[in-house]
């Protein structure tokens, strides 16, 4: 009847009433984007990369390099699968086909015919050793190339001097990008050579061969005589040709080659000045600091911009960056120096905020980490947050590598924000922010932030520290195991909410049933994976268990230290008996036993007190327990013949 009344309403209007809005007009990502405006970036969420399993999210910078690169492999070997069987797929019908899942294994040069067309193909790929073989086979046949292909071969062979496509260009496989290691410079000079004689050798040709020379080999002297050669032959280099001679040449030498520049009227651009700069850090420092901002002063003279790569010179050239010195010892700037360096960033960051900033070169990154250093140095936390705000800003298109140089960077950041701040709350936001979704758990920053909270009741902070450092396997590491155990005893269980006591509780199981598990690995064959169970680790665990009421666990745990089992031939012991006891830690857990008059617990911890007091001691404790637990004469008499058979 509803449904009747509505629709008779309808019919009852009037044909202009009823006005029909045109369709909005909406970008494909419209939706998405909208949706992106109004829920946002969740900073604590970790790295998409990690989400697939969350209960195996990584949470230091080897578990992360691990997985990534397992979830890459995966994928390479697929790659591989179907590339060796394709026949496998051959009854797949999907519509639209992607050809991603239908990779096509790269021809074979040995077996691809010598052509000018298939040379040109390789040469187009960047497959720079399969082209060198075709072009070899090519050559054996006597097959005529045009002079425009072989040219183009050249250029790429002197570009990768011969080598494949090195890693850090690799544009499909990440892992590999990121993680792979650089293998130092290689120079295919027989190949390239001959490929060069049977080439015209223009300036061009000539600029590119000494590019090659000086990016592979780091020798100025081959490629210096060319460069001698080009000008005496009354042609003009190219400005790459002066730019990479200026970069591996002592400062003086570049400065003589700025001057030619400007007599054969070539503009310099950005990678000159930024070669200068680089050439001008084998000067003194005190001489670097001057000639570098004259430098900048003649760039912005003849209006060029700088790049994120010419900042990071330039602060190199006024302070070293570095931990360590020639001899391996710490190494302190200058305090002149540091001050010079931050002032001069704040500058820069003042220059270059809501500018726009493009990748320039594969170094430009190097920026951040720099900047980053010197805040840290000077511990000067606002220009760190700048520093942080523009490298986070949409303006900056400059990245870091993730989980190497992003690391790194936001570690740093993290440790001066720690040193610097002192309210625990936004130490604990920035933390949350940071840890594990851009900056791994390490040694060092668990250790730095024990340090801030101890005699802190800040739990909720207490317990992500905690949590984050036995999913990092930090409990293998005696020291910070310790801290933890010790960070937690220090909080007032009894100053805690009712679901804060349980999330305690829950804390102090993990902690005690992962140390039980690492020493339980001892079997002869699996030994190198157990971490034993030292006295005070025992204790340690024991005084935890006690705080959240478990004294039975605590005896069981006790009772290792006390008579462990007799072990069995092909195992190994699970406790170190030797080692110095924790006295207070163990004179705290007899009073807990004789506050409760719990007479098996005060036992066993009386047997461990015997092995470090003296009988004098031992006397006093045996008094005490036989007064609070009420033992009978039977017990008295055992306890007192326990005392006289110490030694004194």
């Amino acid at each position: 009847m509803h449904r009747f009344n509505v629709i008779r309403g309808l019919s009852n209007l009037a044909p202009n009433q009823l006005n029909i809005q045109p369709a909005i007009k909406r970008s494909p990502t419209a939706l998405l984007e909208a949706l992106a405006s109004t829920v946002g970036t969740d900073p604590t969420a970790p790295h998409f990369s990690f989400i697939d399993d969350p209960a195996m999210i990584p949470t230091t910078p080897g578990q992360k390099r691990n997985y990534y690169l397992a979830k890459e492999l995966g994928r390479r070997a697929a790659r591989q699968l179907a590339e060796e069987w394709p026949t496998l797929f051959a009854f797949d019908r999907e519509f639209p086909r992607m050809n991603a899942f239908r990779p096509q294994k790269e021809l074979d040069p040995a077996l691809m015919d010598p052509n000018e067309q298939n040379l040109w193909m390789l040469i187009e790929k960047r497959q720079v050793k399969d082209a060198t073989i075709l072009y070899e086979k090519i050559r054996e046949k006597d097959i005529n190339v045009s002079e425009g292909v072989k040219k183009d071969l050249f250029f790429l062979l002197a570009y990768y001097g011969g080598e494949n496509v090195p890693f850090y260009e690799e544009l499909e496989w990440h892992g590999l990008r990121t993680f792979g290691e650089a293998d130092p410079p290689k120079w295919k000079d027989d190949v390239i050579s001959l490929l060069y004689e049977s080439i015209e050798q223009t300036p061009e040709v000539k600029s590119a061969m000494i590019c090659g020379i000086i990016k592979h080999t780091q020798s100025t002297e081959k490629a210096n005589q060319l460069f001698q050669e080009i000008l005496s032959s009354g042609a003009t280099p190219c400005v790459e040709a002066f730019n990479a001679v200026m970069g591996k040449s002592q400062f003086s030498l570049s400065l003589k080659l700025l001057q030619k520049m400007n007599q054969l009227s070539i503009k310099p651009n950005v990678n000159t000045f930024n070669a200068l700069l680089e050439s001008n850090m084998t000067a003194p420092l005190d001489k670097r600091q001057k000639t570098a901002m004259k430098i900048l002063g003649e760039m912005k003279l003849l209006k060029i911009h700088p790049t994120l790569l010419t900042y990071n010179h330039l602060l190199n050239g006024i302070v070293k960056i570095r931990t360590k010195d020639a001899d391996n010892k710490d190494f302190k700037p200058k305090e002149d120096d540091l001050k010079l360096a931050i002032t001069v960033l704040n500058e820069i960051m003042t220059r270059i905020a809501g500018e726009t900033y493009e990748s320039n070169t594969l170094n430009d990154h190097h920026f951040f980490l720099t900047a980053m250093s010197i805040c840290l140095m000077t511990k000067n936390v606002e220009i760190a947050q700048k520093v942080v705000q523009f490298y986070e800003s949409p303006n900056n298109k400059v990245k870091a590598p993730e989980f190497t140089f992003e690391n790194s960077f936001y570690n740093k950041y993290l440790q001066l924000f720690i040193d610097t701040t002192g309210d625990l709350k936004e130490i604990e936001r920035v933390y949350k922010e940071y840890v594990p979704n851009r900056v791994g758990v390490s040694r060092f920053l668990i250790i730095r932030l024990i340090n801030r909270l101890r005699n802190s009741d800040n739990w909720s902070f207490i317990k992500r520290l905690t949590e984050d450092g036995i999913c990092a396997q930090m409990l293998t590491d005696a020291r910070v195991s310790s801290d933890l155990r010790l960070l937690l005893k220090g909080i007032n269980y009894s100053a805690l909410s009712p679901t804060e006591r349980e999330e305690y509780s829950q804390v102090v199981h993990r902690i005690v049933n992962a140390l039980v598990e690492y020493s339980e690995f001892n079997k002869k064959d699996r030994n190198r994976l157990q971490q034993k169970l030292y006295p005070s680790t025992i204790i340690e665990c024991a005084c935890l268990l006690t705080k959240i009421g478990e004294e039975n666990k605590a005896i069981d745990l006790l009772r290792m230290l006390v008579e462990e089992e007799d072990v069995k031939e092909n195992e190994v012991p699970k406790v170190v008996q030797e080692g110095q006891l924790k006295i207070g830690l163990i004179q705290e857990l007899f009073d807990h036993a004789l506050r409760q008059k719990n007479t098996d617990f005060a036992a066993f911890i009386f047997e461990i007190m015997s092995r470090d007091l003296p009988r004098a001691q031992l006397k006093l404790q045996a008094q005490r327990m036989t007064e609070r637990c009420r033992l009978n004469g039977e017990q008295t008499r055992i306890l007192e013949g326990f005392v006289r058979l110490r030694p004194e």
